[in-house]
């Protein structure tokens, strides 16, 4: 269409005309780590006035950003979609994949930064990929009645022992 000299100046300097909101909108998928499960799906949306010259470069995230009030609606929304996924992780149980085995000891990849420490117990699952006649795949936990208790934890991998051999209990990586 034809430009308008008056009529766009005009809304480049009307600050009330919706042609100055701006909108954020942020997709969010929690999937299950051992199966791939999609847990979770959450759509979150926003919007509010920016004032600031086309030219000016504030930044996402910085003081200048935050003065606005589609930053402030961008900070609430996050600050409440960041509530809403403690809230759905808190009620998932605490998991972690083996990587190794040998005798009675195990190695799995969490270690400190998962919030490990020696001397906690963990229950170790046996797991099962079950396959239906489409060629989909479902993951099982099975409960194996063994405990690891923690030995040994490096920020981000850790080992402990079990009761009896890992032979014994047939227990594998990625149990």
């Amino acid at each position: 269409s034809e430009q308008n000299l008056i009529l766009d100046t005009y809304n480049r300097y009307d600050y009330k005309s919706d042609k100055h909101l701006r909108n954020f909108s942020l997709d969010l998928y929690i999937h299950d780590g051992f199966s791939g499960v999609l847990l979770e799906q959450m759509n979150f949306n926003t919007q509010g006035r920016w004032n600031r010259a086309e030219t000016q470069r504030t930044g996402f995230s910085t003081p200048a950003f935050y003065q606005e009030k589609y930053g402030q609606a961008v900070k609430a929304l996050l600050d409440d979609a960041g509530s809403q996924i403690a809230d759905i992780l808190h009620c998932m149980p605490f998991s972690a994949r083996i990587t190794r085995t040998a005798e009675n000891q195990l190695w799995i990849n969490a270690g400190k930064t998962s919030g490990l420490k020696r001397g906690d117990k963990l229950t170790v699952y046996r797991k099962t990929v079950l396959y239906n006649p489409t060629g989909s795949s479902n993951t099982e936990l099975h409960n194996t009645n063994l405990t690891l208790t923690i030995d040994k934890v490096q920020p981000t991998t850790a080992s402990g022992r079990i009761q009896g051999s890992v032979n014994q209990h047939n227990i594998q990586m990625d149990d």
